[in-house]
């Protein structure tokens, strides 16, 4: 592949160009991928495309995934490693036997994700080995035999699938020697309908991931290191007291309830610049036609009221002092309106 520094360093220069993401816009699939709500991602990809659809996720590079002291949440393990750190990538026949090597201890990291969630392998096909070498290991944590193994679907296109087409809907796939796995089988020429499907179960319905994982960091903090290194004198009144509250009961954890201010920037964090970025536009003004659409088709007037898409901040003494925020529900709602996929107005809001 290269056979001098020279060369490496150019192949990886070639490898950024291409793989590069200064001029990659959302798409449809982009949106639809997003609306999947998944709680980890786990790709193979060395380039930085989910982390344009999942801004908010935390990336977490090869073997970086055994050094996490805890499993948080809103992570896309990039088990091949990614572009931006060169050295992370499996590419060359050595890396991929040392990464085989040293795949027992990632995978016995990630497979309590696969207990507990379940597991959707997109743009693979079963025969491939990346596959059958992550189903492998599931058959030995789970001690699977030919009894449907619960919560893994595999999703394959192929075009000439139709309406009355009827493809099987389990695999059985032989994933070493004698070792066969059987899982549930997805197959259609368009993915859109199982994001949506997918998606409507998704746990991540209009959450901050990073508030959700600074939240997860503080409590294991608190139960693991901080009660560890320090002496505590526990009141049990004063806790069976904080837990009826939930006001008192964040305070044990370091939180507080937001009010004011702070909670319309937790609840409503965009701008209409921003909302626009986020869909792919360059200038506000992609959004507020977005917006005006919108109130075409429905009646409903997104900036006519505070709602769950939108925010009047006041920010001075003045009438015309303030300013507009946007919720990630609005920015939900107006890819939605962009794409042409349909959709559903919050509660109370009406023309």
């Amino acid at each position: 592949m290269y056979f001098n520094e020279r060369q490496e360093k150019e192949y990886i220069d070639k490898i950024r160009s291409v793989l590069g993401v200064n001029n990659a816009t959302h798409t449809g699939i982009h949106r639809a991928i997003f609306n999947l709500k998944p709680e980890h991602v786990i790709t193979t990809n060395y380039d930085q495309l989910l982390e344009l659809i999942f801004p908010d996720f935390e990336r977490v590079v090869g073997q970086q995934v055994l050094s996490k002291p805890y499993l948080s949440i809103g992570e896309i393990f990039k088990i091949h490693g990614c572009i931006s750190d060169p050295l992370s990538l499996v590419l060359t026949e050595n890396d991929y036997k040392t990464f085989e090597a040293d795949k027992k201890y990632l995978s016995a990291k990630l497979l309590t994700y696969f207990a507990e969630h379940p597991l959707l392998f997109i743009g693979y096909r079963a025969e491939d080995q990346n596959i059958k070498s992550i189903l492998y290991d599931v058959t030995r944590m789970f001690k699977a035999t030919q009894a449907l193994t619960p919560n893994i679907y595999i999703l394959e296109w192929d075009k000439d699938i139709g309406e009355n087409s009827y493809p099987p809907r389990e695999r059985v796939i032989n994933v070493g020697g004698d070792v066969t796995i059987r899982i549930k089988s997805i197959v259609s020429s368009s993915f859109d309908w199982v994001f949506k499907a997918f998606g409507n179960n998704g746990t991540l319905e209009q959450i901050n991931v990073k508030l959700l994982r600074a939240l997860m960091a503080r409590a294991f903090n608190l139960v693991r290191r901080d009660t560890l290194s320090k002496h505590v004198e526990v009141n049990f009144s004063m806790l069976e007291h904080a837990v009826e509250n939930d006001e008192n009961f964040a305070k044990i954890l370091g939180i507080t309830s937001l009010d004011g201010p702070a909670s319309v920037n937790a609840n409503y964090p965009y701008t209409l610049q921003m909302v626009a970025e986020k869909l792919g536009f360059t200038s506000w003004n992609g959004a507020h036609k977005l917006i005006e659409l919108l109130e075409q088709m429905t009646s409903f007037d997104m900036k006519n009221s505070d709602n769950p898409y939108h925010f009047r901040l006041k920010t001075g003494k003045s009438e015309s002092s303030f300013t507009r925020k946007y919720s990630e529900a609005a920015v939900t709602l107006l890819g939605k309106v962009k794409s042409g996929e349909s959709f559903k107005l919050a509660q109370g809001c009406v023309g």
